[in-house]
């Protein structure tokens, strides 16, 4: 029994970084660039996350959203890369590296 207890330990713990995004690995440069306006939102899940809804609906969840534009509700026009090769324990959206954005009026 204590053996499986460690076992599963060690599970968790060889499983655990898959479940955060991490913005450690640089970006393979095929992954596409993405250009839009949209919404940033505040997600209520796992602590809070930051996400940006675009003007078509679809969902982001950038990786470096700056402190600035950390205000739900704030529109913004952004560019920004897309990254398969995090994950994030939010899943609010595909997961992005802001490239540029600025504050919409």
């Amino acid at each position: 029994m204590k053996r499986l207890w460690w076992l599963a330990l060690a599970g968790v713990l060889l499983m655990a970084p898959l479940a955060c995004a991490s913005g450690g690995t640089a970006p393979s440069p095929e992954e596409p660039v993405i250009t839009g306006k949209g919404t940033v939102r505040f997600v209520d899940v796992e602590g809070g996350c930051w996400s940006i809804v675009d003007e078509e609906g679809r969902r982001y969840e950038p990786l470096n959203l700056p402190d600035a534009f950390r205000r739900d509700g704030l529109r913004v026009a952004f560019k920004a890369r897309a990254r398969s090769d995090v994950a994030s324990a939010c899943m609010v959206g595909r997961i992005i590296e802001i490239l540029q954005i600025e504050a919409l009026k």
